[in-house]
């Protein structure tokens, strides 16, 4: 029996002569929340498709459940919800009229589509025709049908796609919410801060290949990305308290702003700095720390050095 809920290996897609997924590996653990990252045109949709069994690979192999998709598509996809990037209901039937029609194909009452619509926020707008429904509602709408049947592996692609802030923090507690009863779930998200706040791992792929995959807190110590405490100290303190930071060494850079201090460090060096100031006999009278965010990890995995600028007079 394998741990993988969602297994990738070596998947490849050429489309004339053009490349956009290249050898990608990679294995989903049963009940995790998996972050699937990566800039536009990395072959980040075409890599689901894949997995799924909705575009045939180059090359490679995709298991769902431990059933490749290519020989038993039907056996692999038991279980499963998916919600496209595109979303296309037919627009002259109602919200509650689509579901019923997704639920139907299921085998799932009437009683979970309205249980659905309700948990994706859409219980009083059930009864109105698709074709007036905003972006945001439309999402909404394909959350639900994705989540009928109460799928073991759940694939969203840009799940809060059109949602506003308020949508968007109710999606990440679906996603906890089904997790708990487990669930495993891969979505991708171009809100990196929403795959840092409910994904236990994560994979950025760039240019049709992956370049990381880890925990946020393995990609931050392999990438030595700088941590960051802000302390404010005492009025008229300031520049002593950064004396006594610059003075543990090169690798911290400190900027001083009246009587807040921001020093960027390495995140185990975080308690040292705050000793260091304390033992300068400088007050701390309040202090933050921050580590490297996702948006950190992502901007350093996937971009590339600058080329260089042409010379004064040369086109």
């Amino acid at each position: 029996m394998t741990d993988a809920a969602i297994e990738a290996r070596g998947l490849r897609k050429i489309y004339k002569n053009v490349r956009a997924v290249d050898s990608v590996s990679f294995k989903v653990r049963k009940g995790e929340i998996y972050g699937f990252l990566g800039p536009n045109g990395a072959g980040k949709t075409t890599t689901m498709k894949m997995v799924l069994g909705l575009a045939q690979p180059t090359a490679g192999q995709a298991l769902l459940g431990g059933v490749d998709v290519a020989t038993d598509p039907v056996a692999a996809r038991r279980g499963l919800g998916f919600l496209p990037e595109s979303l296309n209901f037919y627009k002259t039937l109602t919200g509650r009229q689509t579901l019923r029609f997704f639920g139907e194909l299921k085998g799932v009452s009437r009683s979970e589509v309205d249980e659905r619509l309700a948990q994706v926020g859409l219980e009083q707008a059930a009864d109105r025709r698709v074709g007036g429904y905003s972006k945001g509602m439309t999402q909404r709408l394909g959350l639900a049908q994705a989540l009928l049947g109460s799928p073991s592996i759940l694939v969203l692609d840009e799940p809060s796609s059109g949602l506003d802030p308020a949508g968007a923090r109710q999606v990440r507690d679906i996603l906890r919410w089904v997790n708990q009863r487990g669930t495993t779930i891969l979505f991708s998200s171009h809100i990196l801060s929403e795959v840092q706040e409910v994904a236990n791992r994560v994979l950025i792929i760039n240019k049709g290949r992956v370049v990381a995959e880890d925990t946020m807190g393995a990609l931050r110590d392999t990438l030595k990305l700088d941590g960051r405490i802000l302390v404010r100290v005492a009025p008229g303190e300031g520049e002593r308290a950064a004396g006594a930071l610059r003075a543990l060494g090169p690798g911290v850079a400190v900027e001083v702003r009246g009587d807040l201090v921001d020093a960027r460090l390495q995140p185990k060096a975080k308690l040292d700095a705050l000793n260091a100031i304390a033992r300068a006999g400088v007050t701390i009278q309040d202090f933050e720390t921050k580590d490297s965010s996702l948006e950190d990890v992502f901007i350093k995995m996937t971009s590339e050095p600058a080329a260089p600028a042409p010379r004064e007079g040369i086109a």
